[in-house]
């Protein structure tokens, strides 16, 4: 996190500042003047830059819930921000705050005991009208029934396998999860109150889905890479 101050100038020119202070301060240069005593301005307030830095770590719930009986790739799937991140002691991202994420991958369950396989991309926080870029993605697999299909080819041949099918993945509602901020996030602070830096302009998000074919080269890839 970095913290710098900005001159006041520079506040000024991107924060306006409420009609009754400038009235106030008139009244009192007005009495001031009547009575001859020497007016002095108050201090404009300060603004402070505040930057929410990359890898962050975001708390997030699930608002429904998922399943390879219901949910195919390219699905996606709302969160909410289940804890407040803090600055300095001051909410920049609240609790409650809008996340979206999506299915990258979804499998049903098939025969032979194969379970259901399940994908997720956690994608954006919604703030202000931005859509503020996330990194995180999360696996789940329904429970298989290996011993069920051993026991069914053996009863009734390969005939008896087709019947016995592994279970869906499902993922619960409420269900919690970590992601983290993709980039630097600028906020700007002044006399508490934060908001966006209005010259913070996040990357677009994109919500597309690989191929199957493109899935299979970077698993491929990846493996290579671990075993390296």
């Amino acid at each position: 996190m970095k913290v710098r101050m900005i001159a006041a100038g520079l506040a000024l020119a991107t924060v306006a500042m409420p009609a009754f202070v400038s009235a106030a301060e008139d009244d009192a240069a007005a009495e001031m003047a009547a009575t001859g005593t020497a007016y002095v301005a108050p201090a404009a307030p300060v603004a402070t830059s505040v930057v929410l830095g990359a890898n962050t770590p975001i708390a997030l719930t699930l608002n429904s819930p998922l399943t390879t009986k219901a949910n195919y790739t390219g699905d996606k799937f709302s969160l909410t921000v289940a804890q407040d991140v803090l600055v300095d002691g001051h909410v920049v991202i609240p609790r409650g705050t809008r996340a979206m994420g999506l299915v990258t991958y979804a499998k049903s369950n098939g025969s032979f005991g194969k379970s259901g396989k399940m994908e997720l991309a956690f994608k954006y926080l919604e703030l202000e009208g931005q859509q503020i870029p996330l990194d995180g993605t999360y696996y789940q697999e329904g429970a298989g029934n290996t011993a069920g299909t051993v026991g069914a080819v053996f009863a009734a041949g390969v005939v008896g396998g087709l019947v016995v099918k592994g279970h869906s993945a499902e993922i619960v509602q409420g269900k919690d999860f970590s992601a983290t901020l993709l980039n630097d996030v600028a906020f700007v602070s002044i006399d508490g109150v934060i908001a966006l830096d209005a010259g913070y302009h996040p990357e677009p998000v994109s919500m597309q889905t690989e191929t199957e074919k493109e899935r299979k080269k970077r698993l491929k890839a990846e493996k290579k890479k671990n075993k390296g």
